[in-house]
């Protein structure tokens, strides 16, 4: 080789199996000298290598990337670079002075590289162990209470730790999703996990690598699902369904839905029965997994609405109380939560016989499957009711002040769909004064309209019929998405924030391609891969974090049309713990609430310090430059402040809000409410209490 082909910059490769060496431009010229010599039987000329290296110092000069974090300092270490990028510098640096056939040589060369390292799985376990998390007061608890894994061979109490589920999760990205990350990706991909700077959700927390993705595809990794009720039997199903698989389902009662649905068979007049029977010659023996219950379900909606037969079911397959679960984690319920559900749900049926449902007819069916869902295991349903802003009879559903009110209808969130709040009746407004709940806004005719404010009707998604429990995401009737989180205060760079969105990106978006074993969904959700990377801690980040998130949002979106194009596609710790009140005052022993104090940078927003008004204008400035879903926020409003959040509404809700909700800054009359302000006096007395749960 001439002696003027040397390296002009210090360059430090990163190569595949994420180790690290000084760049050395002998290799690249040894492969296209390989590629020369099969094509012509010579090498090329020092001439055009000259060329050729000039081409590959210019191209690489904009490929530095940031020096990672965890990049061990090497002697003589200068700008960083992935392997694979030098590679693509290599390939379109030739194009211009080396012969067609050899450069072609050269990509058959990579190509023929590639397959031969084949589809080989790296051994996550080599990353090294050297990343500490930054967990909070709640964080660690959470992920030990929720998501981590009992891991065979060792006792019922010990789960597995933060390590080992980032190192299943990245393993089974490979496996499961096959998303074609680099060692180097994949080493970054646990740095940000580990450090909370972003991370899956937590279905992908709890459900990846295990056989539950096998079997079930794109419903065992989905958050949030959503459906319409204009079937007499789909839709219940789906929800059922949906839940036991621990998706939150949103569900929407409108009347234009609810209308639909036929009469209840009152076949002569006589009352259909369905009874329990656990003997061996039942009509229907329930069998003792998910798919059993549902169909149980699906037996009584079929009998009410097409048969008009009565039938006995029977319940002796089923588990005791207290069975180990393997499939979804936790202990069996027993048969006995099951068996109220479907006899609160065949009573309402019989209630209607010769008629039709009504929406809270609807909304209580839905609630019920979610209380059975909730004693059946682990996990906790997430559900929004969804029903129209004059239906009284929806609106007075949950006000718990004036009785008779169900406990099963604290199962779910209720919000209307309006996009004008001067047309709302008094009777909506009435939960706000404390006399029940607070229901939830729903703009679906700006939701359909725009994506991000800032964009107009540039992004429409005029296909949507409602949203996810959280009502930020959203959604077609049968559809459902997944999520992922970045953790806006832990990004230290704007570069950063970009790498994690795209590794983060990638995992989600591999996850839609997977089957679904409804294959309504599946073609639902194969068509509109809908995902949601969500941002937190938007209100203690600082105001130039705040800023990157305009861009990112475009950096994201091109970053999707182009890999889109490209790819085709319990020990005691002395923390307050009691047991759920329900609406009238009973305790209900399945849930238990744990109390936890929590402190915040002094430069945290407080909804103390904030107005209801303020709070919205937060949400209008999150939805402008960056959300182009709903923002996910519950708003903290004073009595004396109604008349000011009415007038706001009225003058931006239509062209500015998705959905919101509002709860009492307090006299709210929870019990226990999600977050309680204390003062620091409480706080310390608390604090000193407890041990922090961080291991």
């Amino acid at each position: 080789m001439d002696t003027r082909l040397k390296p002009k910059n210090k360059i430090t490769v990163i190569k595949r199996d994420g180790s690290f060496q000084i760049y050395d431009e002998k290799k690249i010229f040894s492969a296209v000298d390989e590629a020369s010599l099969k094509v012509s039987g010579k090498k090329l000329d020092s001439a055009t290598k000259f060329l050729i290296r000039d081409k590959i110092e210019i191209l690489l000069s904009g490929k530095y990337q940031q020096e990672p974090a965890f990049l061990p300092k090497l002697e003589n270490s200068g700008n960083v670079v992935h392997v694979e990028a030098i590679q693509d510098c290599v390939e379109e640096a030739m194009m211009p002075f080396a012969p067609i056939g050899v450069c072609k040589e050269y990509i058959l060369y990579r190509e023929h590289r590639k397959k031969k390292r084949g589809a080989a799985v790296y051994d996550v376990t080599k990353i090294p162990d050297d990343v500490v998390t930054p967990w909070g007061e709640v964080g660690y608890v959470t992920f030990k209470r929720t998501y981590a894994r009992q891991v065979d061979g060792r006792p019922s109490n010990e789960t597995e730790s933060f390590r080992e589920t980032i190192l299943l999760v990245l393993n089974a990205v490979q496996v499961q999703l096959g998303v074609p990350f680099t060692v180097d990706e994949l080493r970054r991909a646990y740095f940000y996990m580990m450090s909370l700077k972003g991370l899956v959700s937590g279905r992908f927390l709890w459900q990846l690598g295990t056989e539950t993705v096998e079997r079930f595809g794109i419903m065992s990794l989905q958050n949030c699902a959503f459906v319409t009720i204009d079937e007499a039997i789909k839709p219940f199903l789906f929800t059922f369904d949906s839940l036991m698989l621990g998706t939150g389902v949103g569900v929407s009662v409108q009347r234009e839905h609810v209308s639909k649905l036929p009469k209840v068979c009152f076949n002569g007049g006589v009352a259909i029965d369905v009874r329990r029977m656990d003997t061996n010659d039942a009509d229907f023996i329930v069998p003792d997994k998910r798919k059993g219950w549902v169909a149980l379900l699906e037996k009584v909606l079929i009998a009410f609405f097409e048969t008009g037969e009565s039938f006995t079911y029977s319940t002796v397959l089923i588990r005791n109380k207290g069975a180990p679960i393997k499939g979804f984690g936790g202990t069996a319920s027993g048969a006995e939560d099951l068996c109220i559900g479907i006899r609160n749900i065949a009573n309402i049926l019989q209630s209607r016989q010769g008629g039709t449902l009504t929406s809270v007819d609807c909304l209580d069916i839905v609630n019920i499957i979610g209380s059975i869902v909730v004693a059946g295991n682990i996990r906790r349903s997430a559900l929004i009711a969804i029903g129209d802003y004059n239906d009284i009879a929806f609106l007075t559903a949950k006000r718990w002040d004036l009785g008779n009110i169900p406990n099963w209808r604290a199962m779910s969130n209720n919000s209307v769909v309006c996009h004008d709040t001067t047309n709302l009746p008094a009777e909506f407004w009435d939960g706000y004064t404390g006399k029940g709940e607070p229901y939830g806004l729903i703009n679906l005719k700006l939701a359909r309209q725009c994506g991000r404010l800032i964009d107009g009707d540039k992004y429409k998604d005029l296909a949507v019929d409602g949203c996810n429990p959280c009502a930020e995401q959203n959604l077609c009737s049968y559809e459902t998405c997944c999520l992922c989180e970045i953790f806006l205060p832990n990004i230290d760079t704007y570069q950063e924030l970009c790498d994690v969105g795209e590794i983060l990106y990638r995992i989600c978006k591999h996850s839609l391609a997977l089957k679904c074993h409804n294959k309504r969904t599946e073609a639902i959700v194969h068509n509109n891969m809908r995902m949601g990377i969500g941002m937190t801690g938007y209100m203690q980040a600082s105001p130039k974090q705040q800023e990157w998130l305009k861009d990112f949002y475009v950096h994201i979106r091109q970053y999707d049309l182009d890999y889109s194009k490209k790819h085709g596609f319990s020990q005691e710790r002395g923390y307050n713990c009691e047991f759920q009140v329900n609406f009238d005052g009973s305790w209900d022993s399945n849930t238990t609430v744990v109390s936890f104090p929590c402190s915040y940078p002094e430069s945290t927003v407080l909804a103390a310090d904030t107005s209801a008004v303020e709070q919205l204008e937060y949400m209008v400035k999150l939805n402008t430059n960056y959300s182009d879903n709903a923002v996910s926020c519950t708003v903290y409003y004073r009595l004396h402040e109604l008349e000011s959040i009415k007038k706001w509404l009225a003058a931006n809700y239509t062209n500015k809000l998705k959905s919101c909700s509002f709860l009492l800054h307090s006299d709210h009359g929870f019990q226990q409410a999600p977050y309680e302000e204390i003062s620091k006096e409480l706080y310390d007395e608390m604090k000193a209490k407890s041990i922090p749960i961080t291991a």
